[in-house]
């Protein structure tokens, strides 16, 4: 919750305390009585408490008094004058030393307001940056992951592929394995049948070969015979 502004009274309450202890009742010195304030509103408060003590000059006119009383109070007149200007001279010189104060209070408050604001943009400027970043890992990190699913769903795909390949590399070597034992089966055919025609072949030529024999026995068996 904020602090409420520093009152009159605070201010004259601390000037008081700090008159009573024989010290001056400067800005910095109400500030540090009083742990926080503005050194202006403490400058405002702080005149008029000067305004209101009892220990200014006073002023006003006498009736005609004697020559000698006259002088008396002319002169008690120009005491009080040196002593009220002395005062004057003086509260003005502090009125001067805090008027420096408050500048120089203004100047630090100042630095340090320029200071933060650098400061501010700085942060602002990091954390500008800090999101560009995150956005930035955001995107890649979206990339990626989108990446990775189209790589999963291309590696799930070729595993159905080379399921659907490896069966049918297993049905082509089962027909291949059948074709193979039905080309065996055939060739053997094949082979038996040649086989078989060789015989033939071979038997035939043996019965050419004997019926070629027989032709010269018959022919000779009719020469002989008588005729009739």
């Amino acid at each position: 919750m904020a602090r409420t502004g520093i009152t009159y009274a605070e201010v004259a309450a601390a000037a008081d305390a700090l008159a009573g202890r024989g010290e001056k009742a400067t800005i910095q010195a109400i500030r540090e009585a009083l742990g926080s304030g503005s050194p202006n509103t403490i400058h405002k408060h702080l005149g008029a408490w000067r305004t209101a003590r009892p220990d200014g000059p006073a002023s006003g006119a006498g009736p005609e008094l004697p020559p000698r009383l006259a002088r008396a109070i002319a002169e008690e007149i120009e005491r009080a004058t040196a002593e009220a200007r002395a005062k004057a001279e003086a509260r003005l010189a502090e009125a001067e030393a805090e008027a420096a104060e408050l500048a120089a209070t203004g100047e630090t408050l100042e630095a340090e307001r320029e200071e933060l604001t650098e400061r501010v943009a700085a942060l602002t400027r990091e954390r500008d940056q800090a999101e560009a970043r995150a956005a930035e890992r955001q995107n890649e990190i979206d990339r990626q992951a989108h990446e990775i699913e189209r790589e999963r769903q291309a590696a799930e795909q070729a595993r159905i592929d080379a399921a659907q390949n490896r069966q049918k590399l297993e049905s082509q070597t089962e027909r291949a394995t059948e074709q193979t034992r039905e080309i065996e089966r055939l060739r053997a055919a094949l082979e038996a049948e040649n086989k078989g025609r060789i015989a033939a072949m071979e038997e035939a030529a043996e019965l050419r070969g004997r019926l070629a024999a027989t032709k010269p026995k018959e022919a000779a068996s009719k020469k002989a015979k008588p005729e009739v």
